[in-house]
């Protein structure tokens, strides 16, 4: 099945001028995302800032990657597609971008989960700490981000011979042009998808099931009885649904694309516009995250408004500065 709707966007030259103009518009959300979690965050807050500002930056490096350093052409229904980026100027072999490029989606569910388990370990234990839960830890950092290493490796174990592959590509979709196929950096990552279905499903299912049972554990401490003071708790429950959706709200930007990646795949679909505008939604991500995070979190949301000399909206009532304003006897308490 063929398609030639979105025709300017299948152009390289064109799809590549959308992602620089990206590229600038998500470096420069980055860059303020970073200066305000680094300089506005109240004391309130500063047992999360670290965390925040590592899970912001791991974002950004992952947007700067693929609209920048990559800029993945998909060539859906096949599965591969070649490379315009800055690492191909510069030589850098197609199979190692490709492997980096799957490797990272796997990295920023784990940086989610880190995130998490550093919020419930903060609410657990507060600033106290040993040495022994801090090597236990650091282990199982170590041991999620190597396991987001390996998560490509299946895929790439069993690689299609190239020059059979590409045979083989046009055979099954005709309407795919002989040059994209003939592209110098084209690599064909697996000729049924099978492959890369069974790693995707592995990283939702594993590091997935382990992200909800932060968030479970997360709930239970926080509706459980405090022992610190309302104000406080009250503040851990605001933030909490906050980070919430800071997480949840750019992760539908993707329905989209992965429900069309599905489909064009599934039915042996080909549009190459549809192919990279659903890459560039996917680039949207991390600037979709980074304004979430400066939108639901009351201190960073009135910050901004300060700079712009406007009046925050909780001005007009008293009910949220109550929430995050805690009186001077409890100023020893953290969240």
């Amino acid at each position: 099945m063929c398609s030639t709707s979105l025709r300017d966007l299948a152009s390289d030259e064109v799809y590549s001028n959308v992602l620089h103009v990206l590229t600038i518009i998500e470096i420069s959300a980055h860059f303020f995302g970073a200066y305000v979690i680094a300089s506005k965050t109240p004391k309130k807050l500063e047992s999360v800032r670290a965390s925040m500002l590592y899970l912001h930056l791991v974002g950004a490096f992952v947007d700067v990657y693929f609209s920048l350093l990559t800029m993945p052409v998909l060539h859906l229904p096949i599965c591969g597609g070649h490379p315009l980026g800055i690492l191909s100027f510069f030589g850098v072999p197609t199979s190692l971008q490709v492997y980096v490029g799957v490797s990272l989606f796997g990295v920023i569910a784990v940086t989610i989960l880190i995130f998490l388990e550093d919020r419930r370990y903060r609410l657990v234990h507060g600033h106290k700490t040993c040495t022994r839960r801090k090597w236990c830890r650091l282990l199982f950092v170590i041991a999620l981000y190597s396991l987001a290493a390996a998560l490509p490796t299946p895929v790439f174990l069993h690689l299609p011979d190239q020059e059979t592959g590409k045979l083989v590509s046009l055979s099954k979709n005709q309407c795919i042009p002989r040059d994209l196929i003939n592209h110098p950096n084209f690599f064909l990552l697996d000729d049924g998808g099978y492959y890369i279905v069974i790693c995707a499903m592995f990283t939702i299912v594993f590091i997935g099931f382990q992200i909800l049972l932060q968030v479970g554990l997360i709930c239970r401490e926080l509706f459980k009885h405090s022992h610190v003071s309302k104000s406080t708790h009250r503040l851990q429950k605001q933030f909490f649904i906050a980070m919430s959706l800071q997480i949840v709200i750019p992760l539908l930007v993707l329905v989209f694309p992965v429900l069309y990646f599905a489909f064009s795949v599934s039915s042996n679909y080909y549009n190459q516009g549809a192919n990279n505008l659903a890459f560039l939604i996917v680039s949207l991500h991390g600037v979709t995250t980074t304004l979430m995070m400066l939108m639901v979190h009351t201190p960073y949301r009135n910050s901004i408004f300060e700079m712009l000399n406007l009046k925050s909206a909780n001005q007009s009532g008293d009910h949220t500065r109550r929430i995050w304003k805690i009186s001077s006897l409890e100023s020893h308490q953290r969240i």
